[in-house]
């Protein structure tokens, strides 16, 4: 972002995915140089902390330990002592051909996305932390990791495809894969403008 240089303070908004359901964070920042500020976001207490490191910031590069590190590890202390948990991750590819989309995703259901996300309470329990919005009939129901009510939907009305309020990925249950397709872009971005504006 380019600052004018008689600027001498700046207030900025950051907005994120909220997997985590974090909140914006307002930031509030007197120009003396250049600024580092140290973000921590704690997502069981739903809380921000910021440190203000001035103009100086020490960055430390933690090394990874390689699975044959642990492996070189004599077997009678590996009985003894855990092994060092392995940093790993994963990403998802979505199915570009599923066959389900066109029969489940109806007509219209884009314009009951923003209601739904500005609402964003399961239909069911009305809880609002993580929540899925059924692309057949619009109704929105929570995720797996709350009360499971978008699957318990699924069973009882065989309605395969919905959204998620989290981080606007698509499911197909009757696929069991995370979808996508090229008709499916504009409920995307329909949440995505919704969400962030």
């Amino acid at each position: 972002m380019d600052i004018p240089s008689e600027t001498k303070s700046l207030s900025v908004t950051l907005h994120f995915y909220e997997h985590y359901n974090e909140p914006p964070v307002n930031l509030n920042i007197e120009f003396q140089g250049e600024r580092y500020i140290d973000l921590h976001y704690n997502p069981l207490t739903g809380v921000w902390t910021m440190e203000d490191k001035g103009s100086t910031v020490e960055f430390i590069q933690v090394p990874r330990r390689q699975l044959t590190d642990i492996q070189r590890v004599p077997q009678e202390i590996r009985k003894t002592k855990p092994p060092v948990p392995i940093q790993t991750g994963f990403s998802v590819t979505p199915k570009t051909d599923c066959p389900h989309f066109s029969s489940h995703v109806v007509m219209g259901i884009i314009q009951k996305v923003e209601p739904a996300h500005q609402n964003n309470a399961c239909k069911t329990c009305k809880d609002k932390s993580e929540n899925w919005l059924c692309l057949t009939c619009g109704d929105t129901f929570c995720s797996r990791f709350v009360q499971g009510h978008a699957k318990v939907h699924n069973k009882e009305t065989d309605h395969a495809i919905v959204l998620s309020f989290s981080d606007l990925s698509i499911w197909c249950y009757q696929c069991k894969e995370y979808i996508t397709h090229e008709n499916l872009k504009g409920i995307v971005q329909t949440l995505s403008r919704a969400k962030f504006g």
